[in-house]
């Protein structure tokens, strides 16, 4: 059973997740508030990320039992092997290979990175593309609003 943040919207209550892509969503039919913020409305999206990140790595402290049977034997283990120093010792959280950004699972796609090379063959081009702030796409999103692109991450990355 994996435990989730819950917010009251709507009447109801929904996972921190679901609410803010809720929230995130541009509408036709109405006025974001949110999105016309600039700097704040980065700020809000960075805050959210961390709110979101906070919750999976709660949820993997509170799952250590099974996980950490295939890594660690935990503190007897280490009295076994000797060591004294209770700094060696202690609670050691592990995350798994399907947190984004840990150890694991950083080691996995670099195996499959070498695997996709070992069978197609290294790549010959490496391309990049560089946004032009005074693109059409770009104008015909933030006119309206008279925004400038640069405060608005979520059109132009």
């Amino acid at each position: 059973m994996e435990y989730e943040i819950y917010m009251f919207l709507g009447g109801g209550l929904e996972c921190l997740c679901e609410s803010l892509c809720f929230r995130l969503q541009m509408r036709e039919d109405e006025e974001s508030i949110i999105h016309k913020s600039r700097r704040l409305f980065q700020q809000f999206v960075v805050d959210s990320f961390s709110m979101i990140e906070s919750q999976r790595l709660y949820e993997i402290r509170n799952k250590q039992n099974t996980i950490r049977g295939k890594f660690l034997q935990g503190i007897e283990e280490a009295m076994h092997r000797g060591d004294v120093d209770a700094s060696s010792i202690g609670t050691r959280v592990i995350l798994p290979s399907s947190f984004t950004g840990g150890k694991h699972y950083m080691f996995n796609n670099c195996q499959d990175a070498i695997a996709i090379c070992k069978h197609f063959g290294y790549p010959d081009l490496f391309m990049t593309i560089t946004c032009n702030p005074s693109w059409l796409e770009f104008h015909r999103y933030t006119a309206c609003d008279k925004i400038p692109i640069a405060d608005r991450p979520n059109i132009s990355c």
